[in-house]
């Protein structure tokens, strides 16, 4: 048996708080669904006591985008954001990943 297979049977077994299952999440992928239907998935970077979270190495449907102003008003694509913060009032639900990726590294 792999260890992330004696991870998830341990999990399975166990009864555990909320924070204690997102500790064990971080630095790992996860989807994050938000209110409006909005979803992002990323590395798991961190959380605060507000459930605001911290998400790195973005792969989101929804490209999360910095824009900027030229000189005329017009709005231009400044960078593609590859880490976001979350507000913690507009997370329903965190979920690993569908995704079977290797382990993040630690940045």
């Amino acid at each position: 048996m792999s260890v992330e297979e004696n991870k998830a049977e341990e999990l399975a077994t166990q009864k555990m708080f909320p924070l204690e299952l997102l500790e064990l999440s971080i630095n790992q992928k996860v989807l994050v669904i938000m209110i409006e239907q909005q979803e992002f998935v990323g590395t798991f970077r961190g959380f605060d006591p507000y459930f605001n979270c911290v998400l790195g190495n973005l792969n989101s449907p929804n490209d999360v985008t910095e824009y900027g102003y030229d000189k005329n008003g017009n709005r231009q694509v400044e960078a593609k954001l590859s880490s976001i913060l979350l507000q913690g009032t507009h997370i329903v639900m965190i979920v690993p990943s569908p995704e079977e990726d290797e382990p993040e590294q630690k940045e």
